[in-house]
């Protein structure tokens, strides 16, 4: 009995954990999203300078040959792909991945909408991102062979080593209202926190029917 009290206990505030987590993320895209248009440059290091969801801004020209898909992309309970199209930094080498936002998935796989783009200079404006990490990663991205290039949960190596240019470790969330983007629905679709704060409720729950059994159990022995 103390071992279940121990373990409901535990994942009790395992949930409390991830109620907090969840909301900390809820408040860092809504406290981004909310800053006026004036925008800090995107540098190499704004992943370690800026939280998530810091809008940033930067110049260049898309690279329209070299696109990635992200694959297994879910939006309001349908499947599809996330549209990454690196952006050649103005007087830079290097590249930033610009998501420009999610189609869904067609009668097959090989049923891509065009996502070519105009490849004249422009300013882009979005939010700063991390590439997204898997619950549990199993192998590797699995990069397809041609372009555009299908992926899951790719590592930016394995991303840097397709590419003959070097390539920013995080990515700019296209504006809703910039042009040659896709589905735009940037806060994250998440299970609510107070979805957890339940779950917890039910461990703690359960903890306390095993003290009380317990409790009751030993009553009567005693008696």
């Amino acid at each position: 009995m103390a071992l279940l009290i121990v373990a409901f206990v535990s994942l009790g505030n395992w949930q409390l954990q991830r109620a907090r987590e969840k909301r900390d993320l809820l408040d860092a895209f809504d406290s981004g999203s909310a800053i006026p248009a004036a925008r800090a440059a995107a540098t190499a290091n704004a992943a370690n300078q800026y939280p998530r969801y810091t809008p940033l801004s930067a110049r260049g020209q898309f690279d329209t040959r070299h696109q990635f898909l992200l694959d297994n992309v879910v939006q309001h309970g349908q499947v599809g792909f996330y549209v990454w199209t690196p952006l050649r930094l103005e007087g830079s080498n290097a590249a930033i991945l610009i998501n420009r936002g999610w189609f869904p998935l067609g009668p097959t796989r090989g049923d891509i909408p065009p996502i070519e783009v105009d490849e004249r200079p422009r300013e882009i404006s979005g939010l700063l991102d991390r590439l997204p990490e898997p619950g549990l990663r199993l192998s590797g991205s699995g990069l397809s062979a041609e372009w555009p290039r299908v992926a899951v949960y790719p590592r930016i190596d394995e991303l840097r080593a397709v590419l003959d240019y070097p390539l920013y470790d995080y990515l700019l969330l296209l504006d809703a209202g910039a042009d040659d983007g896709f589905v735009r629905d940037w806060r994250p679709q998440l299970l609510p926190p107070r979805r957890h704060v339940g779950y917890a409720v039910q461990w703690f729950a359960f903890a306390t029917a095993v003290l009380a059994l317990f409790l009751i159990l030993s009553f009567k022995r005693e008696s």
